[in-house]
């Protein structure tokens, strides 16, 4: 029996150091490799698919690769097959927002996002139009305008399409009354702790399991640990009145008029009552009055500067049930239907 187990440890020993050795092309485990490596060795500022920025607390990983498909090129915005250049040789949309933006929640294939779809519309009509998905996951106002500030505005932007975002509802759902939302972020220092570099290096057994256990780790908190009950984040939803968005959304289109840049204001796209009752129990009608109420105010700066400020409605009943994966997330066919939508409501306000 005592030669069985020792037979059985040296193989798992050995698989699990192959396993690792090739686990980067791996990529169920891929993260997990990355935060190994960063233990083992402290090889760069392991981060996963984000990283820390100076000025604001995360950004997307440049050049990060997940489900065979590279889904940022060396700027952190998504890939579209090129490196987008600082310098530019035709008219340039720059496109920020959450996850509805970014479109990896569901679709891994950056050409089925509709902001890549939107480009091809313009090609399809003639017009040498790039768009730049600057989408980031999870993302509230806050952290869309502080990357435009100090990085966003140096690739000189004809356009910004701001679209959304629905993410500024969670620091109000949770009663975060912060300007900039730290109430509600938070960010995660990585230090190994004394024995872990010499536990895997001495096992690969250990190292499969911290890839495992760690393969989604992020170095930032991004929501709350507990959170209050329906009732009383429904009720903060429905008596907000948006105090930060506002300011944010605000500040954000500000600098772009002062850089004669032009702004396209997309209103978040929600699913139906129904099914964000279904999915979000007791969260239905804050989520709608919120989103209303965001709609609203894109609505007000479009009417005060409609020369430089262009508003997009979008709204749930021109998708159907099978176009949404979720509250907000959409399938490719719904993305095909929001950027047809989207380049309808635009293609006059963009000069060509």
């Amino acid at each position: 029996m005592g030669y069985f187990l020792i037979v059985l440890f040296l193989f798992l020993e050995i698989a699990s150091r192959l396993i690792y050795h090739y686990g980067r092309k791996i990529p169920q485990i891929t993260g997990g490799v990355q935060f190994v490596r960063y233990l083992m060795h402290g090889e760069g500022n392991f981060t996963g698919p984000i990283e820390s920025r100076p000025y604001g607390l995360y950004w997307n990983r440049p050049n990060y690769i997940r489900k065979g498909y590279q889904q940022t090129d060396i700027n952190g915005f998504r890939f579209k097959g090129y490196d987008v250049s600082i310098c530019k040789s035709r008219t340039r949309i720059m496109v920020y927002g959450g996850s509805t933006t970014f479109s990896d929640h569901v679709l891994s294939d950056p050409k089925q996002a509709w902001t890549y779809i939107l480009e091809e519309l313009f090609k399809e009509n003639g017009k040498d139009i790039e768009v730049v998905n600057c989408g980031l996951n999870y993302a509230m106002t806050s952290e869309l305008a502080s990357h435009f500030f100090f990085e966003g505005a140096h690739f000189s932007p004809d356009y910004v399409i701001l679209h959304g975002p629905g993410n500024d509802s969670l620091p109000i759902a949770t009663g975060d009354e912060t300007r900039d939302y730290r109430g509600t972020r938070e960010s995660r220092q990585l230090f190994p702790r004394p024995f872990e570099p010499f536990l895997l290096k001495f096992s690969g057994i250990i190292r499969i399991f911290y890839c495992l256990l760690f393969r989604q780790y992020m170095f930032a908190k991004l929501e709350p640990i507990a959170w209050d009950s329906p009732t009383i984040q429904n009720a903060r939803l429905l008596e907000s009145d948006l105090t930060s968005f506002k300011n944010n959304v605000k500040n954000f289109v500000g600098v772009c008029i002062q850089r004669n840049i032009k702004v396209v204001l997309i209103d978040f796209l929600q699913a139906n009552k129904e099914t964000l009752e279904k999915l979000k129990p007791g969260l239905s009608e804050g989520l709608i009055s919120i989103n209303l109420k965001m709609s609203g105010y894109f609505k007000e700066l479009a009417a005060e500067n409609p020369m430089q400020i262009h508003h997009v409605e979008l709204q749930n009943s021109a998708f159907s049930a099978n176009d949404f994966f979720d509250s907000c997330h959409l399938m490719a066919s719904g993305e095909k239907v929001k950027a047809s939508l989207i380049y309808d409501q635009i293609e006059n306000f963009i000069d060509f």
